[in-house]
């Protein structure tokens, strides 16, 4: 079976960093579902800058997905002559759970720095990326997605 099946979205990477300017791209979220946005100050057409880099998921629109899943963000991102996106997810499971998939191997970053060796030594936190997993564990934790 295709993980998007289970994750709402599967693995996708840019065929070789080197086509990538920069290596990184601006997240771009949909702003849906508004509860998961609620007092993040982002909404379609926001930016969160440089959080979407090296291995990513992407919705596949010929294989099976979950039934309603939503699409939370969406980033285009011109790899070279390769036209690739990204895309993040979430769906409520037939259990009533919810299922979320950031969709980037390093968005937790923007939860802020890990240990000097670590993928996100560097990173900063952004306080919207915080209030969205902050939103999405409470809603998962209450089950009460609205």
């Amino acid at each position: 079976m295709p993980e998007q099946e289970l994750l709402g979205a599967q693995y996708d990477c840019c065929p070789g960093a080197h086509h990538c300017p920069g290596g990184s791209f601006d997240w771009m979220p949909s702003g849906t579902p508004a509860w998961l946005f609620r007092d993040t100050g982002l909404a379609k057409g926001a930016r969160v800058a440089r959080l979407i880099h090296g291995e990513y998921d992407r919705v596949y629109r010929n294989v099976p997905e979950p039934p309603r899943v939503t699409l939370v963000a969406h980033t285009p991102m011109p790899c070279g002559s390769f036209p690739m996106e990204q895309d993040s997810t979430f769906y409520i499971a037939p259990s009533g759970g919810g299922v979320f998939d950031a969709g980037d191997e390093t968005f937790t970053c923007a939860l802020g720095p890990t240990p000097p060796n670590g993928r996100c030594a560097s990173g900063r936190s952004d306080p919207r990326i915080e209030r969205v997993v902050l939103n999405l564990l409470t809603a998962m934790l209450q089950r009460h997605f609205s």
